[in-house]
């Protein structure tokens, strides 16, 4: 996914749908899975993504760090759309969300294994074990 950031994208919403095909063109290359499954697993890839993605700006906001996978002129845009009023608002609604009794979503799952989750995707969907592999290290290519 770095390797395909060159805008100032600050949600997977804002990526142009050329660059998330080109995203995905390089992923499909590297895994293989039945064609019938081709709009799955392109809709699991794209969450994957956008959760990468939300997940790698988060970091790089919090450690007030510019990555190497972002130019400095994307980064100032960034801090300085992290700096406005607009930001702070969503933040703040954001956290009370979370915070909050009511409509808050609590993780009441267990832990399992990446190993376990890898077995239960090829049982029931018949794709290569492998690829979750690429999709957890597709943001470092």
């Amino acid at each position: 996914m770095c390797s395909f950031y060159h805008g100032p994208w600050r949600f997977w919403s804002d990526v142009p749908w050329n660059i998330r095909g080109r995203m995905f063109d390089e992923f499909r290359m590297k895994c293989a899975w039945p064609v019938e499954r081709e709009v799955e697993v392109r809709g699991v890839f794209f969450n994957k993504c956008a959760d990468r993605l939300s997940d790698m700006l988060r970091e790089a906001r919090n450690k007030k760090e510019m990555p190497g996978w972002i130019t400095e002129d994307i980064w100032i845009k960034l801090t300085e759309y992290w700096a406005s009023k607009e930001f702070g608002k969503k933040s703040e609604l954001a956290k009370a969300a979370c915070l909050s009794d009511k409509g808050g979503s609590m993780h009441t799952g267990g832990s399992i294994s990446i190993g376990a989750h890898r077995r239960r995707l090829f049982k029931l969907n018949h794709i290569s074990c492998h690829c979750i592999n690429h999709i957890s290290n597709f943001a470092s290519v």
